[in-house]
């Protein structure tokens, strides 16, 4: 995909978008119990002590908030996921996109995950889901389908998927930047 660097205004503000797994998301702080964040230990509660929220952890603990303190950022959305993949990512930006009319003042910034991290929709079990991880899928099959799978698929499927999506980001960049 290539680095693209980008001339930041420091007299203008931007809206901080990335998009990743747990890395992004800031998860290894936190726990997800009975409908609320809790923080993952008595340490990290200690040491913040104030609520566990989304928005803390994205504003104060993540890679964007330390980033936010070089460059002139007054929003981050925060689109990680924890132990999913490149393809749940774009899929995030995309339907954020769907949103904004005017990106103009945003800085995108995509942790690219391992190419066995891509998004399934599964119809084949019931009920139906979205799995993104290999293992996920991997774990329903019996020994036909796994063969069939491990053979075919993933060498096809997983890499065309991989470089698809890499395509689609590059494209959004030029665009953008018109390069």
């Amino acid at each position: 995909m290539g680095l693209y660097f980008i001339n930041i205004d420091k007299n203008k503000s931007y809206t901080l978008v990335g998009a990743g797994c747990s890395h992004t998301q800031g998860c290894a702080f936190t726990i997800y119990k009975d409908n609320k964040f809790k923080w993952a230990t008595e340490a990290i509660k200690n040491k913040y002590n104030t609520d566990c929220t989304p928005d803390f952890v994205t504003n104060n603990l993540t890679w964007m908030a330390k980033l936010s303190k070089y460059i002139p950022v007054d929003k981050i959305i925060n689109l990680g996921l924890g132990g999913y993949g490149t393809t749940t990512s774009v899929r995030h930006i995309k339907e954020y996109l769907k949103t904004k009319s005017n990106i103009n003042d945003h800085i995108f910034i995509i942790q690219m995950q391992s190419v066995f991290r891509n998004e399934i929709i599964n119809k084949i079990f019931k009920p139906h889901s979205t799995i993104d991880s290999i293992n996920h899928f991997l774990n329903k099959l019996d020994n036909d389908g796994l063969i069939f799978f491990v053979v075919l698929y993933i060498p096809i499927s997983f890499f065309l998927n991989y470089f698809r999506i890499i395509y689609f980001v590059t494209k959004i960049v030029k665009t953008i930047f018109s390069f």
